[in-house]
């Protein structure tokens, strides 16, 4: 298979020695030739020997060895369909400057150091144990007296240690098989989802601040009707590699028809170069409702959604919860899924009929001044009384807002399932201060210390409602719900959009 610019793909395996680098290459070499591919493999033993003879083991001559058999893969890829260098390549930054410069995914052979000296095939682990003073004594060998750098994001993840060479050839030709040579996932899309998964495993001081980036991320999260919750829970605790990434998301979306939909669908809008917009002609919100959103920065919209679908949604929600609403003694479930105020991981065809409500969106297009919206997976809410015993457990007045980043004019909304009143834990917001974020922080140096003038200013306005209205608020203006004290649970489902 050959890229866009005829070159061959370049992969780097990395892993300790005696992982099974060289003999999962030559495996994995001979089984592609037998389809039909040329295969080269940079084999890092072999070429330590000729083209880095020169080099030594310090920090700097290992990533010059990298950078070489790098340089020496990509010329070969102009004869070779892969070419596969296999090395040990202890440190991320060479691992990096592989992916960036050649586009070379990273398929990371791990095996525990104990299991690699038990094996130790050509004794090297055996030598390199050797007291500093015996001539057989092997000095700056990787995972014993030089450092081995694990692979923070990994395309392929395979436990040498736990897997026969038979599983590992086996994930190893599949991994290749579907997603390169027979180009069942456009490799764009993998590339955005490793950098998406690289970029949520990152420290907050590593994240990257490229606004395209970000804003295809929240487009990729909308698209695939995503809980992030459950994306970040799986990322952070259970994802090895890409592989199981891009796998999890299939599963995700379950029907392989959809699926490639969707990837085709994104690729296409996150290349959409930027146009003119066209003049907008609001269909639903009349002008002095534009006025008051302009200027107080929120909107309540009474009686949007009919009874009975705000009465599904609540039904729903008791259901999930196991709440009776007949008996106090199930108003404070257990789930782990209701979270503070919030209950995540629920989808049904309730909710998605007010999701979907055709006056609703014609609402945030009215807002946003465009047609081309994305339905954010959000999620539900349920609040007890705080009789009940139910410790009121949600955000005081805050900023939906990345420091990083500021504002970015992004709308939220939420519709009361029941009438709730205003104390019966009703949205509440500060008006008309949408405009004064950056001022604010100005003057007082931190989001936080600003929350906490603002939160002592008595500005805060209870927005209490009827089933089925519709309340609509920027990122830029502060709100919180506020703890029930009235006599009945409050159920709520929020809604948001993304503008792509």
């Amino acid at each position: 298979m050959k890229n866009d610019s005829n070159m061959g793909v370049i992969y780097q395996m990395t892993g300790l020695s005696g992982a099974g680098k060289t003999t999962l290459s030559k495996r994995l070499k001979q089984i592609l030739k037998e389809k039909g591919y040329r295969v080269a493999i940079v084999d890092g033993d072999i070429y330590r020997q000729t083209l880095c003879s020169d080099l030594g083991f310090s920090r700097a001559d290992r990533i010059t060895n990298i950078k070489r058999l790098g340089r020496f893969a990509f010329a070969l890829a102009a004869d070779y369909d892969l070419v596969l260098i296999a090395a040990i390549n202890p440190y991320e930054e060479g691992r990096d400057f592989l992916r960036r410069q050649f586009g070379a995914p990273l398929l990371f052979l791990d095996c525990s150091l104990q299991t690699l000296i038990h094996r130790d095939p050509k004794g090297l682990y055996k030598s390199a144990l050797r007291d500093e003073d015996d001539p057989k004594y092997i000095a700056q060998f990787t995972g014993i007296s030089d450092p081995f750098e694990r692979p923070l994001v990994a395309d392929l993840y395979l436990d040498t240690d736990a897997l026969s060479e038979e599983q590992c050839i086996e994930q190893l030709t599949a991994y290749i098989t579907n997603h390169f040579i027979n180009n069942k996932i456009d490799l764009a899309f993998i590339n955005f989802l490793s950098r998406f998964r690289k970029e949520s495993l990152a420290s907050p001081d590593q994240k990257s601040n490229d606004i395209a980036f970000i804003k295809n991320c929240r487009i990729f999260s909308a698209l695939f009707e995503l809980d992030l919750r459950d994306l970040y829970r799986f990322l952070f605790l259970d994802c090895k590699d890409d592989v199981q990434f891009e796998k999890w998301l299939s599963d995700h979306v379950g029907d392989a028809e959809l699926y490639s939909d969707r990837i085709e669908k994104f690729l296409s809008w996150i290349s959409k170069e930027e146009v003119v917009s066209e003049p907008y002609t609001y269909q639903y919100l009349t002008q002095e409702q534009l006025k008051c959103w302009e200027e107080q920065g929120y909107l309540v919209l009474p009686g949007l959604i009919p009874v009975a679908d705000c009465d599904a949604v609540r039904n729903l929600i008791c259901k999930e919860l196991g709440i009776n609403l007949g008996d106090v003694s199930t108003w404070c479930p257990t789930d782990p899924r209701w979270q503070g105020i919030m209950l995540f991981s629920v989808k049904d065809e309730s909710t998605q009929v007010i999701r979907n409500n055709q006056t609703v969106r014609s609402v945030f297009e009215d807002l946003y001044r465009s047609k081309g919206l994305l339905s954010l997976n959000a999620p539900l809410g349920y609040m007890p009384p705080l009789w009940t015993g139910y410790p009121f457990r949600s955000s005081p007045l805050h900023w939906d807002i990345d420091p990083e980043t500021g504002p970015r004019n992004h709308i939220q909304g939420l519709i009361y399932l029941d009438d709730v009143a205003e104390d019966g834990g009703a949205f509440s917001l500060i008006p008309a201060m949408h405009k004064q974020y950056k001022e604010l922080i100005a003057n007082y140096a931190t989001v936080e210390a600003t929350l906490e003038i603002l939160r002592s200013q008595n500005q805060v306005k209870l927005l209490s409602g009827k089933k089925g209205d519709l309340i609509l608020w920027l990122d830029a203006t502060p709100h919180a719900a506020t703890p029930n004290q009235g006599s009945l649970p409050r159920f709520v489902q929020y809604l948001s959009f993304e503008c792509i």
